[in-house]
């Protein structure tokens, strides 16, 4: 017996369509299965270009016991994957809504506008796209940056543990997580059009005294024993999408 998920991410599901999208994630999943099946039974249309041999059963997850149990798998992992991306876009309420077209998710898109997770394709997203002049004006291409800094962390295979953690008095620790055993905190520059070295002058001698100040007083609050790793994410948002930096271990110290 063996099981497995396939993932597909927002921009992919923008760039070939959901139903595609939809094929790409069960293919992806038969193709993680350590075991082997001789043949699969799919939900709804049968798999184009797939090598086992498969069987589409319209409206199956309310006849094939093996199609219900796969459909509350499928479930259960999306529902975990979006408690973990709450911990970095705890605005739009994904924890509680798992990112469904709720009211609630509906007015988090107009007030906070879309996320680098939402699907462009869907009509209240690309009415809610937010632009430069918004995000300007509403003080947010900080706020933005570290929704993209720590999206690009989790990619790396890092575990998001908090956002924005306040360290008094000495100022706020933007992301911690981890990798492994070690903790990484991460102090996230943003800015559109800004050269690199620009960035780079944006955290001084006195920014990191006061950065290490904060990760001190969060490890004499915490019980972690392991390795710790002060790190630098520069975001410059550009057209057509960010450029991110990631300096590890800023200062010459773990």
């Amino acid at each position: 017996m063996d099981w497995a998920v396939g993932f597909v991410d927002n921009q992919t599901i923008d760039r070939i369509n959901i139903l595609q999208a939809t094929f790409k994630a069960m293919q992806i999943a038969l193709g993680n299965l350590k075991v082997k099946p001789d043949n699969a039974l799919i939900d709804g249309q049968k798999l184009p270009t797939q090598i086992i041999p498969n069987r589409g059963i319209i409206d199956g997850d309310n006849k094939i016991p093996c199609i219900q149990a796969a459909s509350v798998m499928a479930k259960v992992s999306r529902d975990r994957w979006m408690e973990k991306l709450d911990i970095i876009l705890p605005e739009y309420g994904l924890k509680k809504h798992k990112g469904y077209g709720t009211r609630e998710h509906m007015n988090a898109l107009m007030e906070y506008k879309a996320s680098p997770i939402h699907r462009k394709s869907f009509r209240p997203v690309k009415e809610n796209l937010p632009s430069i002049s918004w995000l300007r004006s509403e003080n947010k291409i900080g706020w933005l940056g570290e929704k993209m800094a720590a999206l690009y962390l989790v990619q790396k295979g890092y575990e998001m543990l908090e956002m924005n953690h306040h360290s008094a008095p000495f100022g706020e620790l933007d992301i911690i997580c981890r990798k492994s055993d070690t903790l990484v905190f991460a102090e996230v520059k943003t800015a559109h059009k800004m050269s690199r070295d620009l960035l780079l002058e944006k955290i001084d001698e006195q920014k990191l005294k006061k950065l290490y100040q904060a990760v001190d007083c969060y490890l004499g609050e915490s019980s972690w024993t392991g390795d710790i790793r002060l790190d630098a994410i520069f975001v410059n948002i550009k057209k057509g999408g960010p450029e991110i930096i990631h300096y590890e271990a800023i200062g010459g110290a773990e």
